[in-house]
C-alpha cells in the first residue's frame, strides 16, 4: 500500500496564498515506501470565513531551475481528489505519484501552486479563486548519490585506520563473541572455497579447547583426504607410531621373517611322532605316501561295488583297505565308472572300507587275499525315510573320514540364525536342532522348509563339529521336499 506524506493548508478565498510544510520525497514509480507519493489536504472558505465547496482546482510544479514541469486541471469527481466529511464541513485533498509530477525527477527542491476555484452560483461566470503554495524536496536516488569519499570532503582511498570511520578492521579485539555471532552465522555458504586458507591461520590458533566434541567426524573428512594419511611420505617419520608401521618387525614379531616356503617346510618336516591324534589329516599321513595309492603288494586284487537290489555297478565307490586291526592303512583308491577298483595287495586277511554318495555299506567287510582275485562290495541305496511330521522336510547326508571310513558321533545341528519366524500362525523358535551320526556315518535332521518361513528366503545355518572342531558351517535355503540330501 503507497504511504502519503500530509502538507495540511487552509484555502483562504480571497486572501494571500499560504504556503504548505516542506517535505522530501523519492521517486519510484509504482514503489511502496512512505516518500513515493504527494498529498496536499485543504478546506475551502467564502469571504466571511465559512467552509465551502470547491468545484475545480489547478496545479502547477516548477523544477529546481524554475521551469515549469507540470501542469493539470481536476474536478471534485477525479480519483486525484478525495472529499471528506468531517463533523459537516467538507474537507478535500489532492495525492499525485511525485514520479508523475517530477519531470526528469532531478534532486532539488521543487514547488508548486495550488489554485482552487468556487463558482458561487455553479452556473454563472462569477466565482471566488484560492491558492496555496507547496513544495517539496526530491531525495537523490543511491545511484545518484555521491561516493562516500565526497560526503565526508575525503577521498576514500586516503581514509586510513585512524581515521575510524565505520569498523577498524586492524582491531576488532573483544568486538565479536559467541553472544553476537548466531547458530549458522557463518556456514560453508557463507565462506566461499578458499576462504580461510591455511597461510591465514597461525600456529595454535585452533587447539583441542577450541574444538567441540564430535567437531571433525569420519562422514566430514572427505575421501581423499583418509587417502593422504594412508599415502602420506614416511621418509622423515622416525619415531611414534608412525616410525612403528615402518618398521614391520617391531609388530610382526618372530614371525617377521617367515615366508611360504619356511611355513611349507615346517608343515611338510614336522616328525610322524607328532601325529598323535587319530583321525586328524597328519596321523592319517604316517604311512609313505609312496606306499599308498592302489597297494604295493603282490596280487592284483580287484573289488566291485554292486547296487544290492539293482545289481548294477555303483561307480566311483571310494575304496579304503585296512589291516583288520584297523591300524594300518593298506590301499586306496576309486571305483571306475563300471564300479571295479584294483589293488596291489599281499596276502593276508583286510578289511574293505567303501563309500558312495547316496548308498550304505557294511561296517567291517573282511576279505581274505591268497592270490589274484576279486571280491564283491555290496552298498544298499539309503533311504532317509519320510519325516516324523507332515510339511517337514528330512534333510539327510553321510559324514566320513579322509580314509574312507564313516565319521561316527559326529554332531549335526541346524538353526535359525537371524532369531525368531513364522510359518503361518506358528511362531518357529530360532533354537539348535541337533543329532548325531550313526555308525555308517549318515544323519537326518527334520526342518520346516524355507519356503513355508516369513520371509520364505529366511536360510537355516547346518554345521557339523566333531571333537570340538567345526567340519561345516553353511547357511542354506531348505527346499520344499520331503527329502533333501545335504549339499552345497
Amino acid at each position: 500500500m503507497r504511504t502519503m506524506l500530509l502538507i495540511v493548508l487552509g484555502l483562504l478565498l480571497c486572501i494571500a496564498p499560504v504556503h504548505a510544510t516542506v517535505a522530501i520525497v523519492s521517486t519510484v514509480s509504482g514503489g511502496s515506501t512512505a516518500e513515493d507519493s504527494l498529498t496536499v489536504a485543504f478546506v475551502v472558505t467564502d469571504s466571511i470565513g465559512n467552509i465551502s465547496a470547491a468545484d475545480s482546482m489547478y496545479v502547477t510544479v516548477f523544477d529546481p531551475n524554475g521551469d515549469s514541469i507540470y501542469s493539470a486541471a481536476y474536478t471534485v469527481g477525479d480519483s486525484e481528489v478525495d472529499v471528506i466529511d468531517l463533523t459537516g464541513r467538507t474537507v478535500y485533498r489532492w495525492t499525485e505519484a511525485v514520479a508523475d509530477i517530477a519531470g526528469t525527477a532531478r534532486p532539488g527542491a521543487y514547488s508548486g501552486i495550488l489554485v482552487v476555484v468556487d463558482t458561487l452560483d455553479g452556473a454563472g461566470a462569477d466565482y471566488l479563486d484560492g491558492a496555496a503554495t507547496f513544495s517539496f524536496i526530491l531525495d537523490p536516488s543511491l545511484a545518484a548519490r555521491a561516493a562516500i569519499g565526497d560526503t565526508i570532503q575525503r577521498s576514500a582511498s586516503e581514509l586510513t585506520a585512524a581515521d575510524r570511520v565505520g569498523i577498524n578492521l586492524d582491531n576488532t579485539s573483544g568486538t565479536l563473541d559467541a553472544t553476537e555471532l548466531g547458530t549458522g552465522a557463518v556456514n560453508n555458504v557463507t565462506l566461499a572455497d578458499g576462504a580461510i586458507s591455511s597461510s591465514k591461520i597461525q600456529d595454535y590458533a585452533l587447539t583441542s579447547y577450541k574444538l567441540a566434541g564430535n567437531i571433525i567426524t569420519a562422514g566430514k573428512l572427505a575421501p581423499d583426504a583418509l587417502d593422504a594419511v594412508w599415502e602420506y611420505d614416511t621418509t622423515l617419520i622416525a619415531d611414534g607410531i608412525g616410525a612403528m608401521l615402518k618398521d614391520t618387525g617391531v609388530y610382526q614379531g618372530a614371525g617377521a621373517s617367515l615366508d611360504s616356503s619356511t611355513l611349507a617346510g615346517w608343515v611338510w618336516n614336522t616328525p610322524a611322532v607328532n601325529h598323535a591324534t587319530g583321525g586328524t589329516f597328519g596321523g592319517n599321513l604316517d604311512a609313505a605316501i609312496s606306499g599308498l595309492g592302489t597297494g604295493s603288494g603282490t596280487y592284483p586284487y580287484t573289488f566291485f561295488t554292486i547296487d544290492e537290489a539293482s545289481q548294477q555297478p555303483i561307480p566311483y565307490t571310494g575304496i579304503a583297505v585296512r589291516s583288520v586291526d584297523m591300524a594300518a592303512l593298506v590301499a586306496v583308491g576309486r571305483t571306475d565308472a563300471s564300479g571295479a577298483l584294483v589293488c596291489q595287495l599281499d596276502a593276508d586277511s583286510f578289511v574293505v572300507l567303501a563309500n558312495a554318495s547316496g548308498y550304505t555299506f557294511a561296517d567291517l567287510d573282511t576279505v581274505v587275499v591268497e592270490a589274484t582275485g576279486s571280491h564283491i562290495v555290496q552298498g544298499e541305496a539309503f533311504d532317509p525315510g519320510d519325516p516324523g511330521q507332515p510339511d517337514l522336510c528330512r534333510v539327510f547326508g553321510h559324514v566320513y573320514r579322509v580314509d574312507g571310513a564313516p565319521l561316527i558321533g559326529a554332531t549335526v545341528a541346524a538353526a535359525l540364525p537371524k532369531g525368531v519366524v513364522r510359518s503361518g500362525e506358528r511362531v518357529i523358535a530360532p533354537m539348535l536342532v541337533t543329532t548325531t551320526t550313526d555308525s555308517t556315518g549318515a544323519f537326518q535332521v527334520d526342518l520346516v522348509p524355507s519356503a513355508r518361513l516369513i520371509p520364505d528366503n529366511t536360510r537355516y545355518e547346518l554345521t557339523i563339529v566333531s571333537d570340538g572342531a567345526t567340519l561345516l558351517r553353511r547357511r542354506l535355503l531348505i527346499p520344499d521336499q520331503t527329502s533333501w540330501r545335504l549339499d552345497w
